[in-house]
């Protein structure tokens, strides 16, 4: 497989594994050769965007149930809803995704 870009530099693997913006799938501005199957575009132009940002934060020590999935903060405000991700669980390391 052949990865080339718009500078023109090739970059040659067995694998690749892209990870983009829907909306940049959404919008064909990367072109795959071969095409992605019909039912994989399908997919992508069915789905929606969001506004969502993501902040991975690591702390000195773990403050929070570590065997939680998720902590959830929902503010007296309206449409100020928190959902903190655990990542201690799984990565053995004191990382919350706010």
């Amino acid at each position: 497989m052949v990865i080339k870009t718009k500078s023109g530099s090739k970059y040659t693997a067995e694998h690749v594994i892209i990870t983009v913006p829907l909306s940049i799938l959404k919008k064909g501005m990367i072109e795959f050769i071969p095409f992605l199957p019909s039912k994989k575009m399908s997919a992508i132009n069915r789905m929606g965007v969001g506004l969502i940002e993501k902040v991975v934060i690591e702390f000195d020590k773990v403050f929070w149930d570590f065997e939680a999935d998720f902590i959830n903060y929902v503010s007296d405000t309206s449409g100020e809803w928190v959902r903190v991700i655990n990542l201690m669980k799984y990565t053995k390391k004191p990382w919350l995704v706010m």
